[in-house]
This record gives C-alpha cells, sequence and structure tokens, in this order.
C-alpha cells in the first residue's frame, strides 16, 4: 500500500475511481444472482410446528451377548439457528431477503471399536503378554488368567494356536476387556466372561454338538499305502488300523506297486458346519492291487464280538502279520549269507526290512513280551511269545516303546518299538525272525492257521451288513466329492 499511495495526485484519484467501480459492479452481480437464486427455490417454504427440528443419527454397537454388530437409530433434538442475510446484502441491499431453505446438518459418529481381536500364540508368549499387547489393565489381566484354574493351564497353549479376545465397544470409539475364548481341543471350547464389567471373569468349558458321520475315501498308490493315504485325506488313525488288518495277508514290501489302488470307509464324528473333528472305526476297506481285490468289513456277531472279516465270512486275521512295518524293502532273506560286519559266511536266521530311522516296528501277533532290552549283537531288541511254541523277535531298534517290559500283553499290530542301527548293524532296518519251538524258521514261508468261517444265519447275517457298507460306501464318497468341489 505504501508504494499506491507515493504516486501523483491524478493517479490516485485513478485509482480510486477504479476500485469505486470495481465496488459497485461487485454488488450489482451478488443482487442479479440472489434475485435469480429466489425465483429458482420459489418453492412452498417449509413451516415448522415447533421452533425445534430434528436429525437422525445411526450408530453402532456391539451385542454383549455375542459379537453381531447390529444398527439403531436414535434421534436427537437440535435447536433451529436462525438465518442470518449476508453483511454485504443487508447493508447494500435490505429489501432483499433469502427465502428459507431446509437445513441439514451431517452428523458423524466415530465407528465403534471392533469387538475382537484374535491373536495366535508365538513363541515364548504368555497369556498375559497376550492381554498387555492390546491395552489390557494389569488387574484385568491377572484375573483373567487366573481365572482359568482348575479349568486348563496356560502351559498348555501350543504355538499358532489362537485365542479371541472379547471386547465391549463404547459410543466413544474405545472398549472395554471383557473377556476370551480358545479351543482346549478338537471338541471343547472354553470362554471366558466378565459378563456385568466389574472385572469378575468366569471361565465355562463347551462342549461342542458333534454329529455321526461315514466318511470315504479312495485313491491311487503311487509309492507307499501311507503316503497315498495321507494325499487323500485319511485320518493317521484309520492308515495305521487299515496297515494292521491288511498285515495277516499282504506283504506291503512286496504286494504293493505303483497304480494299485485303495478305498475306506470309517465312522466320523462332526460339527454343526460338517468340518470332521473326531474320528472313529475303519468300517470297510478294500485293496486292489494287480487288479485283484482285497475287501474286508468290520463285522460285529450276535454275541458282540469284533472282528474285520473277509467277504466270504472268514476272519482276516492270521496266527501272525506277514509284514510287522509298513512301507519297508526287504534287503536281507533269510538264509546263508556273507555278514556286512563280520566279514564271512553266516547263517541269517531272519530276514531285513531296510526303512527310515524312527518308523514304527508291529507286533506281528497277540504276545507277552518275553524281553525288552539290549541283546549284544541284536542290540535294542523285543522278543514276543504268542503261544507255547511259537515267538518272534525284532533287532536293531533306535529305541523300545514306552511302556514295554518283560510280562506285558501287546496286541497285534501294537507298536512296540521303531527302527534304528543298533548293535552289529551298518544301516537302519529291522531285523524279524521267527521261531518254533525254539528254531528259527524262514518268516516268509511260515504257514500258520486262521480262524473259523461263519455259517447258517451269521453268514446271511454278515451278507446283508455287506450290502448296506457297499451302499453306504458309494453315498459317503459321493458327499465327499461334492463337499470339496465346493470348496
Amino acid at each position: 500500500m505504501k508504494r499506491v499511495f507515493s504516486r501523483k495526485r491524478k493517479d490516485y484519484k485513478l485509482f480510486v475511481a477504479a476500485l469505486a467501480f470495481g465496488f459497485t459492479a461487485t454488488l450489482a452481480t451478488l443482487y442479479i444472482q440472489q434475485q435469480l437464486s429466489a425465483s429458482d427455490l420459489a418453492a412452498p417454504v417449509i413451516q415448522q410446528a415447533s421452533s425445534k427440528q430434528t436429525d437422525t443419527i445411526t450408530f453402532a454397537y456391539a451385542s454383549p451377548a455375542a459379537n453381531n454388530v447390529q444398527s439403531v437409530v436414535k434421534t436427537i433434538p437440535v435447536p433451529q439457528a436462525a438465518a442470518a442475510p449476508a453483511p454485504v446484502l443487508a447493508a447494500v441491499a435490505p429489501q432483499l431477503q433469502p427465502v428459507q431453505q431446509p437445513v441439514v446438518r451431517q452428523h458423524y459418529i466415530k465407528p465403534a471399536a471392533s469387538s475382537t481381536e484374535v491373536v495366535a500364540i508365538d513363541k515364548g508368549d504368555t497369556l498375559d503378554q497376550v492381554f498387555e499387547t492390546f491395552g489390557v489393565p494389569k488387574d484385568l489381566s491377572v484375573e483373567a488368567v487366573n481365572s482359568l484354574k482348575g479349568i486348563f493351564s496356560p502351559r498348555q497353549f501350543k504355538i499358532g494356536q489362537q485365542i479371541t479376545l472379547l471386547f465391549k465397544p463404547e459410543q466413544d470409539g474405545s472398549r472395554s476387556f471383557r473377556g476370551y475364548r480358545f479351543a482346549a481341543d478338537p471338541l471343547r471350547d472354553v470362554i471366558v466372561l466378565d459378563d456385568a464389567g466389574k472385572g469378575i471373569f468366569d471361565a465355562t468349558i463347551v462342549t461342542k454338538e458333534l454329529k455321526n458321520v461315514v466318511s470315504a475315501k479312495q485313491g491311487m498308490i503311487t509309492g507307499s499305502l501311507v503316503g497315498a493315504a495321507n494325499r487323500a485325506g485319511v485320518p493317521y488313525s484309520v492308515v495305521s488300523e487299515m496297515i494292521r488288518v491288511f498285515s495277516y495277508s499282504i506283504d506291503f514290501q512286496r504286494d504293493i506297486h505303483e497304480g494299485d489302488r485303495f478305498e475306506v470307509m470309517y465312522d466320523s464324528k462332526a460339527d454343526k458346519d460338517g468340518h470332521i473333528l473326531g474320528v472313529g472305526n475303519m468300517l470297510y476297506a478294500r485293496l486292489i492291487l494287480d487288479d485283484k481285490e482285497y475287501p474286508i468289513y468290520r463285522y460285529e456277531d450276535s454275541n458282540g464280538n469284533v472282528d474285520y472279516l473277509k467277504a466270504d465270512g472268514t476272519s482276516n486275521r492270521r496266527g501272525l502279520i506277514r509284514t510287522p512295518i509298513d512301507g519297508a524293502r526287504m534287503s536281507s532273506g533269510f538264509g546263508m549269507r556273507n555278514h556286512p560286519v563280520l566279514g564271512y559266511t553266516k547263517m541269517h536266521k531272519g530276514v531285513d526290512f531296510a526303512a527310515p530311522a524312527g518308523t514304527p516296528i508291529f507286533a506281528s501277533g497277540d504276545a507277552t513280551v518275553k524281553k525288552a532290552g539290549w541283546a549284544n549283537g541284536y542290540g535294542n531288541f523285543v522278543l514276543l511269545s504268542h503261544n507255547a511254541s511259537l515267538s518272534t523277535g525284532y533287532g536293531h531298534m533306535s529305541r523300545i516303546a514306552k511302556g514295554l517290559r518283560p510280562g506285558v500283553r501287546v496286541k497285534q499290530g501294537q507298536v512296540i518299538g521303531y527302527v534304528g542301527r543298533t548293535g552289529r548293524a551298518t544301516g537302519n532296518h529291522l531285523h524279524y525272525e521267527v521261531s518254533i519251538n525254539n528254531v528259527q524258521v524262514n518268516p516268509v514261508g511260515v504257514k500258520v492257521p486262521t480262524a473259523n468261517q461263519l455259517a447258517g444265519a451269521e453268514m446271511r447275517r454278515f451278507k446283508r451288513d455287506i450290502d448296506n457298507r457297499q451302499a453306504s460306501f458309494k453315498q459317503a464318497l459321493a458327499a465327499s466329492r461334492n463337499q470339496t468341489a465346493s470348496r
């Protein structure tokens, strides 16, 4: 401004004239715009019965009984502000009155904070550390942890296990800690709640409601039965039962080839969403080896006796399992051979099965443990007595199964130890012996008796059961395929 007023008087007059002209033009423009607005908005003026009008505010809150977010609409009275004319128009054109328009207000409330937080337990985490991460006060954290006493030990949490923290969102955007929940096991949930918000937590175990379902799987064998069954989604307990049952008649080292197939049906426990949470008995299984079929059926006779039977009604059980280990390769047979450690020809009084260290070894029949411990060249060795004349031996184990000692009874197919290379051994393998009257015989060619065959009414009952199992298998397999396709 200093530069402008230092000019000559003539320049000053020109400046004032230009300023006055611009100001007058501005007022005229505003007047025309106001007139146009008045004509365009000449709608009926809203008459209000009271001096107040209401605006609608919508906000979200979380139900204390669940985590469902609900929408609530509340009306809040807002005093109506008097409309004031623009200062310039009031001074220059007081005859102009702006048309009264509806008052429109936008109200915003900060969205409610999340009502849950899900966290996975990491290595070294403690429950109170998890609470601290989410800002739970120390006193509430202590009470929340202590409420688990007698129900669940926080030391049982596993790495990766999920815990859901529960909060009550407040209208101001804050939230208060109200509890947490987690799965104690596949069948039970633990829920810890402070219902009243007074820092008093109650822990409850909720058992999931399960229903009985029948599951069915099938697949092609490209390596071992275990690998093929795992790829098909068969639970480990069912795979173990398949191996145990078929081991009576199938040599898993020599009879299984690439391209062979299997199918299996078993009982399951499922939750309301169809998720399998528990596995029961194997009901039916079939191996197709070189186009030859080996079906077996779980059958309970009229006296309550349970066994796995072939289609002709004879038990699949034999005196001994032919191969007491799954997926193994016979690396050395019965007879004279050059000993790999001693370096001279010596009678090999058993057969060797090469397998990775730690592979489970099964009892080849029901028996009593006669020896379980170190036996010189055999290393860790287990000797089982099946009857007065028949016994089996298992050598070079990496370790013997827990609880196995002389006098203990074992069941056929029970794990008695694990493959290793203890004693005189050059690699991981199982040395397996069969003795009759204390004389070792060739395990491959040993003959053992089978159980009796069903007859009469019991056989007819079994045949009807077979028909029902076949129909159930087809239905369960179709349901499994549909479930897989829908994912």
